[in-house]
């Protein structure tokens, strides 16, 4: 509705998303998130994929069977977020950035803001803490803590892919893929031929200096092209990583 109501392009395709075990793990994983599925309603969005259907959309020998969830799609994000910055900006709201809170009081009547540029004064407030919820709510009064698992991850982008490395590759339907594993990846196309991987480690502790080298550092080519024989060597031109919150 936002792309068709207010005029937003962020590169959005109703595609849905490709649920994947992996063959080394047999179906474990995934029967047990289907189940997490069945039990909360989910499952009517879902078509069944065998191992060889996956092989046929997408040219893994690692991926085993899986489900497409017919429910959204890709889009890029980044154009999103300034889209609906410029959207609120036009409706006359002030935004501030470069303003961390350094203090959140609950009074009698409204909360409290306390910023190094000044104090905001509100009815409602909403946390948007990601991976730092965990450092920030609990030591405000009033406020339940939520529970929250720390992800440390990582992404990378590569160069678009040429017409021939799709064709080697597969994945016409363009949809973004998600393995269902203790271990923790993704991938999605972009609009313009790239293709965006993300990896992560669960953090129960405390990020270590070694861990986050190897979350930043490591060759994001060599995990995709693991997964993709094809793409083995294929260039990747941006990195970043960061905490999320599970």
């Amino acid at each position: 509705r936002l792309a068709c109501d207010d005029g937003l392009s962020f590169d959005y395709a109703n595609n849905g998303t490709l649920k994947v075990g992996l063959r080394a793990e047999g179906g474990r994983q995934l029967d047990a998130f289907r189940r997490y599925c069945d039990e909360t309603g989910q499952s009517r969005h879902f078509q069944d994929f065998t191992a060889a259907e996956v092989q046929n959309e997408i040219a893994s020998p690692y991926l085993g069977e899986g489900f497409l969830d017919r429910r959204g799609g890709t889009f890029n994000p980044l154009k999103l977020i300034r889209g609906l910055h410029d959207l609120v900006v036009q409706a006359g709201v002030s935004t501030f950035e470069y303003s961390p809170a350094v203090h959140i009081a609950t009074n009698r009547s409204d909360l409290s803001v306390h910023t190094g540029m000044g104090s905001v004064r509100c009815q409602k407030l909403i946390l948007a803490l990601n991976g730092y919820q965990s450092r920030f709510v609990p030591r405000l009064g009033g406020i339940p803590a939520r529970q929250q698992r720390q992800l440390m991850v990582r992404a990378s982008a590569t160069s678009p892919l040429s017409a021939s490395q799709w064709a080697e590759v597969g994945w016409d339907r363009r949809c973004g893929i998600n393995v269902v594993s203790d271990l923790f990846f993704s991938f999605a196309p972009t609009s313009t031929g790239e293709i965006v991987t993300v990896s992560g480690l669960s953090m129960d502790s405390a990020l270590t200096a070694p861990e986050a080298d190897w979350m930043l550092r490591n060759d994001a080519a060599r995990d995709l092209g693991s997964f993709f024989p094809a793409l083995q060597g294929i260039a990747v031109e941006q990195g970043w990583g960061g905490l999320i919150s599970a």
